[in-house]
């Protein structure tokens, strides 16, 4: 008896000592299920939210695509379909700060305001902009003004812009394959031809899509690719960096987080250093899907 006892205590502690599961590896997208969330065509499509599409979510898509199509002209192109970067929730306790309040943890006085001197010399250029008044001084209304100034109306074309012609359309395994003419833009033709399109996506052919047949394989669309594309797609005047105002609006929270110097500018290394601070550029933060319903 003392014996089985004693193997039995060896037994246990091998479980308790046991290594735990490795979590999912993470990338550009979030990890599983984050192009669902990415692709604001693949997530529509995905009915159930259960990261798969089905046969009957295939038969589908031509409604679907069709509700993509914002000016009813019987074309999908690049504007009306964009990638979603979601906010994610803040941690609990905290808040999004203004850039009032990050700009002024310079305020080495603590006089409630900002001198030419006490700024890095990189924000010289904005100090200039935003002191109205020339006193020599940013108050916190002048910084707020500079943030208002810095981002244009919500809905203003120019910051919705995607790129060169096609954006997306040309980018996205999913919709190259629907975009039969390769012209980036999807046809009301081509959107009836969807499910026969969708179906050939199809490469173990069990009858739906998962994220691995869907996503772009990593030799087309590298994580660095990724990044490329971004920088080409936003930086308007060419300087090798994305300012607040090149930036659109749905990409707005991911900016603010990738900006870590406050500076109004984020760089190709800020967005790497982002992907490795969260885990991708969703962050590990993201909100899930919801599971599907169990059969």
């Amino acid at each position: 008896m003392r014996l089985i006892a004693f193997a039995l205590s060896l037994t246990a502690l091998g479980f308790a000592q046991a290594p735990p599961p490795q979590a999912a590896p993470k990338d550009a997208f979030g990890g599983p299920g984050g192009y669902f969330r990415y692709n604001t065509v693949l997530g529509a499509l995905d009915a159930n939210h259960d990261n798969v599409i089905s046969a009957d979510e295939m038969t589908n898509a031509t409604a679907v695509l069709k509700t993509f199509d914002k000016n009813h002209d019987g074309l999908l192109t690049a504007d009306e379909i964009v990638p979603k970067i979601p906010e994610p929730p803040p941690e609990p306790g905290t808040q999004v700060e203004s850039m009032a309040t990050q700009l002024l943890i310079f305020d080495k006085n603590h006089d409630g305001k900002l001198s030419k001197a006490e700024l890095p010399a990189r924000m010289h250029g904005m100090f200039d902009r935003g002191d109205t008044n020339k006193d020599g001084v940013l108050t916190r209304q002048e910084i707020d003004a500079i943030e208002a100034a810095l981002a244009p109306p919500k809905g203003d074309p120019q910051r919705e812009r995607t790129g060169p012609p096609g954006g997306f359309i040309r980018q996205d395994p999913m919709l190259i394959a629907l975009d039969v003419d390769h012209n980036g833009e999807i046809s009301t033709p081509e959107m009836e031809n969807a499910p026969a399109m969708l179906k050939k996506l199809d490469r173990n052919g069990d009858g739906q899509l998962t994220e691995d047949e869907l996503r772009p394989r990593p030799a087309t669309m590298s994580m660095d690719q990724v990044l490329t594309n971004m920088i080409k797609q936003y930086d308007k005047d060419g300087d090798g960096k994305i300012s607040t105002a090149e930036m659109p609006d749905r990409l707005r929270a991911m900016f603010e987080r990738a900006d870590i110097d406050k500076d109004g500018f984020v760089t190709r290394t800020e967005l790497q250093e982002l992907i490795k601070r969260e885990g991708g550029l969703y962050g590990d933060r993201a909100p899930a899907p919801p599971s599907a319903p169990k059969k």
